[in-house]
């Protein structure tokens, strides 16, 4: 087994490295990096101490979250499958935001969401929502404007939802800059959800709390970080669900 995971933990270590390279300084690579490193020496352990129970038992655990990891994986794909492909006009497409590559320019995954938004684009307003963190220069909603609107998109067909720092936040923000511009309740409004493959489950699981009922369309998750941003998602899930069960428990507090 020791060589096994030498083996795992200097192939994700490769890995993460053409990442930082090829895709940008992300800062979650460094949590699989992180993992890779601990699976080398756990593997080099393992062949200077084959009879050590302890290391044994740290490796045995290390398999289980691996199988962990890939049913949230294969959850998430089902999901995605499932999506319906069209349900017609809507009144408004959101596309959320995602960090900007360099802190100022749109990254890949941005620039997949805008194109797959562009592409199914049928004269609508789109709301652009994502703020801006410490580590950028601009709110991702402007760079996402200025990319539609070099595409031909006229700029009164774009609503900047530009103070979100997350999910929950881009679909609560984005609420209510659809209903202010239409002036009606966002349960009688047509809302389509372009997000990334990887993260339309979730992003739909989101905005039924935050009281939007949208369908998404998925963008195709391309090049060397695809399997990064799966990993992060699965990791985001169980947490989502977590704080979600915590949201609607103090709901029926409220209620009761």
């Amino acid at each position: 087994m020791g060589i096994v995971w030498c083996i795992i933990g200097t192939l994700v270590l490769l890995y993460c490295g053409g990442v930082w390279f090829m895709a940008g300084k992300m800062r979650f690579v460094r949590v699989p990096a992180a993992g890779g490193l601990m699976g080398l020496i756990l593997g080099v352990l393992l062949l200077l101490f084959p009879g050590n129970g302890l290391l044994h038992g740290i490796s045995f655990l290390g398999i289980c979250g691996i199988l962990v990891l890939l049913l949230l994986e294969g959850s998430i794909l089902f999901q995605v499958r499932r999506l319906p492909v069209d349900t017609g006009p809507v009144d408004y497409t959101v596309v959320l935001g995602c960090g900007l590559r360099d802190g100022e320019r749109a990254s890949r995954t941005m620039v997949e969401r805008l194109q797959k938004a562009l592409e199914v684009w049928q004269g609508e307003k789109i709301v652009l929502s994502g703020g801006q963190s410490g580590r950028e220069k601009y709110p991702e909603a402007e760079v996402m404007a200025q990319w539609l609107m070099n595409k031909g998109v006229p700029r009164e067909k774009l609503i900047l939802e530009d103070h979100s720092r997350n999910t929950l936040e881009n679909l609560r923000f984005s609420r209510q800059r659809m209903e202010k511009d239409s002036g009606l309740p966002v349960k009688k409004l047509a809302v389509r959800l372009v997000t990334n493959d990887f993260h339309a489950p979730r992003a739909l699981s989101i905005a039924r709390q935050a009281g939007v009922d949208a369908y998404a369309v998925p963008a195709k998750t391309g090049g060397i970080a695809a399997p990064l941003y799966h990993l992060r998602e699965c990791l985001a899930a169980p947490l989502w669900w977590g704080r979600k069960w915590k949201m609607r428990k103090g709901e029926r507090r409220k209620s009761a």
